[in-house]
């Protein structure tokens, strides 16, 4: 095996340790499944759509130095001084401020930082400043990162999350994901559903990273490529593609622009995100509002 699978398969076992069963919180909202008809591909959302997310998403989860202190001393490291782990997040929680302004003013419209280099820009500043005590090594920073990130973030599959997602691959449906994500955010799959998201019939072409293109969600750059991948891979419309996610704003708003069909899933109080302070929020209408996902199917005539 090697080192970079060796360094997986640690990642995994790590947040498969750190989990624990989740269930969603209905919201009360009434759904609106329906019926959708030629649709030929879904694209989903991760967090708060097809995982359950204990703070709603992974770009709302609180700052907590219990769980900092506890992610590095699993990394090997140890804070020097009185309040180590609070002025950790805190210059954390600026670094990524001070990123994302960067980007922003390099022309980025809704800039994504690698969490691995903020996290190590902070490490290695808290120790020059006599802080910390550990070696930072790239293992030690993905532990970390990891470890935080399950403390701060749990997450659990949604309820019949497979088994939709078989049906609609057994369908012939393409499958794919745009997602607001870390490098962690994929491991999720393997380590708590046992396969990896090629493995669950996700296609490359249809799926984006917000770290890896270092561009977030509500991005129409986002959306822009992957409508482009789509027609030149698999020959697919945008009007043939169906977006499921949690957030008005963030999913449904900019599919909708991209020409998508739009399924809100509303499954889960922690992580809907009606928007209703939003006018175009407020204006816009899914095709569907989900309230389970092992509803999808029967609703593009996959059942």
């Amino acid at each position: 095996m090697s080192k970079q699978a060796n360094e997986k398969r640690a990642l995994v076992l790590l947040i498969r340790e750190l989990s624990a069963p989740l269930e969603p919180i209905p919201p009360g909202a009434g759904a609106a499944p329906g019926r959708l008809a030629g649709v030929r591909a879904v694209i989903f959302d991760v967090y708060g759509t097809l995982f359950v997310s204990g703070s709603g998403d992974i770009d709302a989860a609180g700052a907590s130095p219990s769980a900092l202190d506890d992610a590095l001393a699993g990394a090997g490291f140890r804070t020097l001084g009185p309040d180590g782990a609070a002025r950790a997040l805190a210059n954390f929680t600026g670094a990524i401020l001070r990123e994302h302004a960067a980007m922003k003013e390099a022309g980025a419209d809704c800039p994504e930082v690698d969490i691995l280099e903020i996290w190590r820009a902070c490490l290695e500043e808290m120790k020059a400043g006599g802080r910390l005590a550990g070696d930072i090594t790239p293992r030690a920073v993905m532990r970390l990162a990891a470890g935080y990130e399950c403390r701060a973030n749990p997450a659990w599959p949604m309820p019949g999350m497979a088994g939709a997602l078989a049906r609609l691959r057994a369908a012939g449906m393409s499958l794919g994901i745009v997602s607001n994500a870390q490098f962690y955010s994929p491991l999720l799959f393997d380590a708590l559903v046992g396969q990896s998201p090629a493995e669950l019939g996700f296609e490359p072409a249809l799926t984006l990273w917000s770290y890896l293109e270092r561009e977030a969600k509500p991005s129409a750059r986002l959306f822009a490529k992957l409508t482009g991948a789509a027609e030149r891979r698999l020959g697919l419309k945008p009007g043939e593609m169906l977006f499921v996610g949690n957030d008005m704003l963030n999913d449904i708003l900019p599919a909708q622009a991209a020409g998508l069909r739009t399924a809100l899933f509303a499954g889960d109080r922690r992580s809907l995100r009606m928007r209703k302070d939003h006018a175009a929020c407020r204006a816009a209408k899914p095709d569907l509002v989900l309230g389970r996902l092992e509803d999808l199917p029967r609703c593009l005539g996959a059942d």
